[in-house]
């Protein structure tokens, strides 16, 4: 997994760059909602995604019907960090982060094997 821990850094260096480390809000703003269920909603709706339990529920659907993907899980992942930015506290949504950055990299892996040729190269000398 080196090459892509290396392109990670040079990413990560790049949109440090690009956006640096100015505060900005972990969701959007949603004028009205409440800190409760209906704020999840509308945050959610308002990102364009489901909320951690619809994904999940989703997920397990699709998993059970032979449709499961990292598409998925990625979905799931990604609510949670938006669940732990309105719901949790620091320790939770830095474990959340983490967890979404770790299954990025285990799927870009996947990606990077599954992209190499799958011949082995020709040996010399006659087949046994």
């Amino acid at each position: 997994m080196t090459p892509i821990v290396k392109q990670l850094e040079e990413r990560m260096a790049a949109i440090d760059q690009e956006f640096g480390r100015r505060r900005r809000p972990f969701v959007p703003h949603v004028p009205g909602a409440k800190r409760d269920h209906g704020l999840r909603l509308a945050v959610h709706e308002k990102l364009g995604i489901p909320t951690e339990i619809a994904a999940r529920i989703l997920a397990g659907k699709a998993f059970k019907a032979g449709d499961g993907s990292y598409g998925a899980l990625l979905v799931c992942r990604t609510s949670a960090v938006i669940e732990q930015c309105m719901f949790g506290g620091i320790p939770s949504l830095r474990a959340s982060l983490v967890d979404l950055a770790a299954f990025a990299l285990i799927w870009a892996d996947c990606v990077e094997v599954l992209s190499r040729p799958t011949t082995s190269p020709k040996t010399s000398g006659a087949p046994r």
